[in-house]
């Protein structure tokens, strides 16, 4: 049959299945349901793999728990990416740091696999479940946090940014008070400072692009402070708090560099909350 005629026996026969001035309801052609529940798959995944993980590792000793930990951060990695949807996501196709969304959740993986063994069994249900549940708060304010344009996203990044805070506190904590020499705690803290600072100082704006300097510059800065408080008598916690504000000052002042914001008296709040600090860890741990 000619094409025309072919046309209308199909629009005919259409019409007589799905009968008369009723619409036929044609299969969707967008991906968009798949992706969300692919997203959200992901996302569980990340949460169980968390959980899972940290049980699974007790009784690991050296080296057997390093290689383990490696393995279950790329696995948590590769689950919150498809969480974040990267591939479809313009704001994270720019960055050339790929790993850059494995930042947050990798820092979360070793603070629960050191506590996992440092603290006692009874412990461990505590542990992953609460690692578990920092997982999901940290997903959600990565996920949120990602667009500019949304509407949630100044709470995204708020929520995101308090969660790593506490991990890199929770970090600092646990190497400072190991009291080994400097060469380790200081290059074990500036690496944790570096790989919390690519997170922390991610721009905004998709037509930025991430570098690695100045978060390179907070590790080093954090690194040297680490280096000084070694000669000091204070403990993890007190340790662990100065150093965590001393991350939070450069790389609140490195991000208002970074989006062209510094004046006056964004210098003048950060060097209020640096001596305010200073002084509440002062006096809470004497």
């Amino acid at each position: 049959l000619p094409r025309g005629e072919r046309g209308r026996i199909g629009s005919s026969a259409r019409g007589h299945l799905c009968g008369v001035g009723v619409r036929c309801r044609m299969p969707p052609t967008s991906g968009r349901g798949g992706s969300e529940v692919k997203r959200w798959i992901g996302f569980s995944l990340a949460l169980g793999l968390v959980a899972s993980g940290l049980w699974l590792s007790v009784g690991l000793e050296m080296p057997h728990l390093l290689l383990f930990g490696a393995g279950l951060t790329g696995l948590v990695g590769i689950a919150a990416e498809t969480f974040l949807d990267r591939a479809n996501n313009a704001e994270l196709r720019t960055h050339r740091q790929g790993f850059i969304l494995w930042a947050a959740p990798g820092l979360l993986v070793v603070a629960g696999l050191w506590l996992v063994d440092l603290l006692p069994g009874g412990y461990l249900p505590m542990v992953c479940g609460g690692g578990a549940a920092i997982a999901a708060l940290l997903l959600l304010g990565l996920s949120t946090g990602l667009s500019p344009e949304g509407r949630f996203y100044r709470m995204g990044r708020f929520l995101a940014n308090l969660v790593l805070y506490l991990v890199v506190f929770l970090l600092f904590a646990l190497i400072y008070q190991t009291k080994e020499r400097s060469l380790f705690t200081a290059t074990s803290i500036g690496l944790v400072s570096f790989v919390a600072a690519l997170e922390i100082l991610r721009p905004s704006q998709g037509s930025q692009v991430a570098g690695v300097r100045l978060p390179a510059v907070v590790a080093l800065v954090v690194a040297e402070m680490t280096w000084a408080l070694n000669y000091w008598p204070a403990g993890g916690l007190m340790g662990g708090a100065l150093l965590l504000l001393c991350f939070y000052l450069f790389s609140g002042l490195f991000l208002a560099v970074q989006e062209g914001g510094l004046d006056r008296r964004i210098v003048a709040e950060y060097g209020i909350v640096g001596v305010l600090g200073i002084v509440a860890i002062s006096w809470a741990m004497p």
